[in-house]
């Protein structure tokens, strides 16, 4: 794994956000039509820490907010959600009080957007920051590990037939609390980091490859960057790269670093960037493949939600030979 130190001040946009845009939040949810280049942020907290059910619709191409509705659903924090054929499917999550979180949601809320309605599916096995992913090839959600969970056990939400089953895979597989998962090349996913239970807070520097659609382990492997979790992830195929950004070391300290993925390679890169807002937490963050730019909105720093938007043009990126040779 190769460590690289530079400065990506420059090529990062931000603008200020209004004290009431509907994207100052922290520990939302949010997921992307890439199609239609429509962005949906859903839940998290506010900028005066109350939790909601708000849903956010939003068209990246003209900037304008589409739909901006109260979902009559529990409120809820750290979820996770999908786009797939017109819905929105909600996993799990956690409801807030000025005391801090307490209930585990172990459901699935599927939310129809052109019939406006909502469908919840029990859940069963979702634990405190369980992890999940959408598999597009095969319709189905994936969702495993978390707090107290049985550390084989994957369980398998099918989307055409709406029902779970579990499955428990073989001691090669150790599923962490707060690992950060994403699907590559349709079939297989890549865990990241996390802890477990009889460790916390320290987090292991290891990743985990597994075909889900055969529910086979592929490879685990440790490197030399610091473990971290709670961070986010986006998958640009346009480069056959994941990117990982911010979370926390060991729960506490936060990450200022982008570790990447290479696909083909199957290697870490550990970059560590100088000048940018990675003292964030709990963002939405996500990548827009019309306008080929990473987007962090909002998130914690310093135990106030910030009020900015941020991104990041890889076709600037691109055109520098510096950059071009580590991230293209």
């Amino acid at each position: 794994m190769k460590m690289i130190s530079f400065e990506l001040q420059d090529y990062w946009d931000y603008e200020l956000l209004d004290e009431n845009s509907p994207f100052l939040k922290g520990s939302a949810a949010s997921c992307i039509d890439q199609k239609n280049s429509m962005l949906f942020v859903f839940g998290g907290i506010t900028n005066k820490f109350t939790p909601t059910s708000e849903l956010v619709v939003f068209d990246i191409s003209t900037s304008k907010i589409c739909k901006n509705t109260i979902l009559p659903v529990t409120p809820r924090i750290n979820h996770e959600m999908y786009f797939y054929d017109n819905k929105l499917y909600i996993v799990g999550g956690l409801s807030y009080t000025q005391f801090g979180s307490t209930k585990v949601f172990d459901e699935i809320l599927i939310y129809d957007l052109e019939n406006d309605e909502i469908e919840k599916i029990d859940a069963p096995n979702i634990k405190f920051r369980s992890s999940s992913v959408l598999s597009i090839e095969d319709k189905k959600i994936y969702y495993y590990g978390g707090l107290n969970c049985d550390p084989q056990l994957l369980n398998v939400f099918d989307i055409t037939t709406k029902t779970c089953d579990t499955f428990i895979l073989d001691e090669n597989i150790v599923f962490k609390t707060g690992s950060t998962s994403i699907c590559i090349k349709t079939d297989k996913v890549l865990c990241f980091s996390g802890f477990t239970q009889n460790d916390y807070p320290i987090c292991h520097s290891e990743y985990l490859l597994m075909d889900l659609k055969n529910m086979k382990f592929i490879s685990k492997k440790c490197n030399e960057f610091v473990g971290r979790t709670f961070s986010k992830a986006v998958y640009i195929e346009k480069y056959k790269k994941v990117f990982f950004m911010l979370g926390t070391y060991n729960g506490m300290e936060v990450c200022r670093s982008i570790i990447y993925y290479d696909i083909e390679k199957n290697e870490f890169n550990d970059l560590f960037v100088q000048g940018l807002p990675f003292d964030l937490n709990e963002s939405v963050v996500f990548y827009c493949s019309s306008k080929n730019r990473i987007f962090i909105y909002g998130g914690f720093s310093m135990n106030k939600i910030q009020p900015y938007k941020w991104s990041l043009d890889l076709n600037v990126l691109e055109k520098n030979p510096m950059y071009t040779e580590i991230f293209f």
